[in-house]
């Protein structure tokens, strides 16, 4: 993937004052800002906006209080219930007129009253977010996404915005890094501009994976638990839930009936089976039941212990609560799959000649 400003534009940038960068680069005649943009088919008329997923995510330059009130119209019509600044206060402070409470071109304290969530994640123009500060986005995005349409923008809506935008992709999407960078380039052409913004999208992918890594018979459900959870979204399964947020995002799309989604046709479903499995945890919405079952039974299998040991010493050994609380949830998952006692057995203990009655550990509470 090729960055949209050359390599001299970004060395000229690192040593230029943001402010005379802005006087000399943009001022007064910035197409990006509002009051100078006059192409058409944005969706929202007069500010430069595109679908990154429609009736999901949009992302826009940034708005004008002197066009206040046909925003929120526009924004209202489009569905857009949050907006996302990416944005230092008092930058590009030569291309718009800033407001002096909020040190942007509009008022946070406006937006609100019109019930549109405000987000603020500034950071300066052609800069990066480290992978924490990417999740806490996304994260945010998602929980945003779930209540209405979602707007992010930083000053053209290019730079900072195409990354956070790719970043969701990969994180709610389940796309790669190069897909990402694609989907964001092609719904909005001259997104991700420098080399360290696609560096920092390629490398938020890959730690991605990383945290939702498959057990590969090397790590057990505990040592899974502690790396995925901070690669899962708390508004849907809650801060500490203590099962492995790959089990929630099972039982999430088989309890709303979403598996067997159509996929797309330039996809096939052994593509998805594979990137559930590397990490695209939400492609398990284009999963058939038969297919769900062989992922759970592989997950099982590779997990470097039994979900349920053998426990030798009643006084002294115990299942860990994540252990024990994964173990109820994949019973009842089973279960709902139609999977008989015996073969719930077995895939639970590994031990076909193991008793049933060891599913009482968790059968009598199966959540």
């Amino acid at each position: 993937m090729e960055p949209s400003v050359s390599l001299l534009g970004e060395g000229i940038r690192k040593v230029t004052p943001t402010g005379v960068a802005c006087k000399v680069g943009c001022g007064a005649k910035c197409k990006h800002e509002q009051r100078n943009f006059a192409f058409s088919t944005s969706v929202v008329p007069r500010l430069s906006s595109s679908w990154i997923w429609p009736s999901k995510l949009l992302a826009i330059a940034r708005p004008a209080e002197d066009f206040f009130p046909d925003n929120v119209k526009y924004f209202k019509s489009a569905g857009i219930r949050s907006i996302v600044n990416l944005q230092e206060p008092g930058e590009h402070e030569h291309c718009g007129t800033l407001l002096a409470q909020s040190g942007f071109t509009y008022s946070p304290e406006r937006l609100m009253a019109e019930k549109i969530s405000f987000y603020s994640y500034p950071t300066k123009d052609y800069g990066v977010y480290s992978v924490d500060q990417m999740f806490d986005i996304c994260k945010v995005i998602s929980f945003a996404i779930s209540e209405g349409a979602c707007a992010v923008h930083c000053h053209a809506g290019l730079g900072r915005t195409g990354v956070v935008c790719a970043a969701w992709l990969i994180f709610d999407m389940g796309f790669t890094d190069v897909e990402a960078f694609t989907h964001v380039r092609a719904t909005r052409p001259g997104s991700i501009q420098s080399r360290p913004q696609i560096a920092s999208v390629s490398n938020f992918f890959q730690v991605l994976k990383q945290l939702r890594t498959w057990p590969l018979k090397s790590l057990s459900v505990d040592e899974l638990y502690l790396r995925g959870m901070k690669a899962y979204n708390k508004h849907e399964f809650g801060k500490n839930p203590l099962v492995h947020p790959f089990i929630l995002v099972l039982r999430k799309y088989l309890s709303l009936e979403l598996i067997e989604e159509e996929l797309p046709r330039t996809m096939s479903k052994w593509i998805h089976l594979e990137r559930v499995k590397e990490g695209a945890w939400n492609s398990i919405r284009y999963l058939s039941k038969a297919q769900l079952d062989q992922l759970l039974r592989e997950w099982l299998s590779d997990l470097k212990e039994p979900l349920l040991p053998e426990l030798k010493d009643a006084k002294t050994d115990k299942l860990s609560d994540v252990q024990l609380n994964t173990a109820k949830m994949v019973y009842s998952i089973l279960e709902d799959l139609n999977m008989s006692q015996d073969d719930i057995c077995v895939l639970l203990t590994r031990d076909r000649a193991a008793s049933n009655n060891r599913l009482c550990l968790i059968s009598s509470n199966a959540s």
